[in-house]
């Protein structure tokens, strides 16, 4: 009895070692089902579109020149456009997409178009750029405008298309040639005359300072997709849209099994943004990241620098990889996932510029099948040839080192229980044994 009892022993303390071994080595990729790249609900179609770099375009997952284009094809009677960088291009989905909005202005769309004063005093020094420009400017219908508001400049990074107030495209992807073939670019296309018209008050923050609808006075009513804003000063937006950082970290706070962020660039800020990564971390949340090569680096002696990704890679539940793209394309995603159903896509960076002090602009949506098409992306990025360790985790031989290691100890403990046990019952019967002498003696005096 007493050597099965130490034979199960000795297997649960194996059990336990193993166990405690393996979690120093990677953890595993929690997966989610790939229902698909659209839904609608309540009245809005909502779909996920990528621009992919070679070998990882999804032909279920639609592109977002392809909905750039058609959007600008159909349209009827608008266009708003923000850009935060366009240049001229000669071929490609870029030029393409300058083609659509020559022949949409030439058909009689009015179309208004916003792009970061500063970006845009850089591209025009490009002569062709500047020529483009004039052209747009030479059809009575095309109007161009600065982020600029009573004659203050601010900054704006958003990159939004929308159509006749009806369908609206909201990406990461600026208008540049790598953006539109070889980049990893996220984005979302809206088809619905509620979400769009939501947009069209956010536009004409923007455009002017002010606002021509008040619809959502009273907040916006839809609970699975959201436009969300990063507002800046002077004012860039209504006051009714959700805010970038409360609703991203919202999100890390609600996790309670994965975070998955495909992005450009996580620079450790704001603090709110950090101490909820950090925050997830500690509860043992997966967290999976993939930074664009140029955001990458641990080393402080780098211009571009960022050593608590060295630290916050420490935590055995918590992996990151950089993305090193060829054709001096980016991984240029602002994407988030949780728990495989619910996130964010759209313009904004994980910096303290991005959620606090410039226009940026995205979506987000609580829904199983739109999160899904985003972890499918996620995860034919997470195992491609393009990225690699920016934290590695511990090697399979150090691994099974530990796990070795802690076998021995656990039953090196064992063994000097099991002797102490025994020497103990040994005592135990000997006491025994006296005292069954002494009672026996005991009786036979009496």
């Amino acid at each position: 009895m007493r050597r099965d009892l130490f034979t199960v022993a000795v297997l649960a303390c194996i059990s336990l070692a193993t166990s405690i071994s393996i979690n120093a080595m990677t953890s595993a990729y929690v997966t989610y089902p790939f229902l698909g790249a659209s839904v609608t609900r309540d009245g809005i179609y909502a779909e996920v579109i990528e621009t992919a770099p070679q070998g990882l375009d999804n032909p279920s997952i639609g592109n977002i020149s392809d909905a750039i284009i058609t959007l600008i094809d159909n349209a009827e009677n608008s266009l708003t456009v923000e850009v935060y960088t366009i240049y001229q291009s000669d071929n490609g989905p870029t030029a393409d997409i300058q083609n659509a909005l020559y022949r949409a202005a030439a058909r009689g769309v009015k179309i208004r178009m916003l792009i970061d004063d500063d970006i845009y005093n850089t591209v025009t020094q490009n002569p062709k750029t500047f020529v483009m420009f004039d052209n747009f400017r030479s059809n009575e219908n095309f109007e161009i405008r600065t982020s600029v508001i009573d004659n203050v400049a601010y900054l704006m990074h958003s990159k939004v298309f929308n159509a006749d107030n009806q369908v609206v495209v909201v990406s990461s992807a600026n208008q540049s040639f790598t953006a539109m073939t070889s980049n990893r670019e996220i984005g979302s296309l809206v088809k619905s005359d509620l979400f769009a018209r939501a947009m069209a008050e956010i536009f004409e923050y923007g455009w002017s300072g002010t606002e021509d609808l008040t619809e959502f006075e009273n907040g916006w009513p839809i609970d699975w997709i959201s436009p969300v804003v990063t507002s800046t000063n002077p004012t860039s937006a209504p006051t009714w849209v959700p805010q970038t950082l409360t609703e991203v970290v919202g999100l890390l706070n609600s996790a309670q099994k994965t975070i998955h962020v495909p992005m450009y660039v996580y620079s450790g800020s704001p603090a709110q943004l950090k101490a909820a990564a950090d925050n997830a971390a500690g509860r043992g949340i997966e967290i999976k990241m993939i930074i664009d090569k140029d955001y990458s680096s641990t080393d402080p002696d780098d211009d571009f620098s960022y050593p608590f990704l060295a630290e916050f890679g420490k935590h055995q539940n918590v992996q990151l990889r950089e993305a090193r793209l060829t054709n001096n394309a980016s991984y240029h995603a602002k994407t988030l996932v949780v728990d495989g159903e619910r996130g964010y896509v759209g313009s904004a960076n994980w910096t303290s510029t991005s959620m606090t002090a410039r226009r940026e602009l995205g979506v987000k949506f609580v829904d199983n099948t739109f999160a899904s098409a985003i972890e499918q992306m996620f995860l034919a990025d997470w195992n491609s040839r393009y990225v690699d360790w920016i934290v590695a985790p511990a090697s399979p031989l150090v691994a099974i080192a530990l796990m070795t290691g802690g076998i021995f100890l656990s039953l090196l403990v064992l063994f000097f229980i099991y002797r102490k046990v025994k020497s103990m019952k040994h005592h135990e019967d000997r006491k025994s044994f006296v005292a069954e002498n002494w009672a026996s003696s005991r009786h036979e005096l009496t």
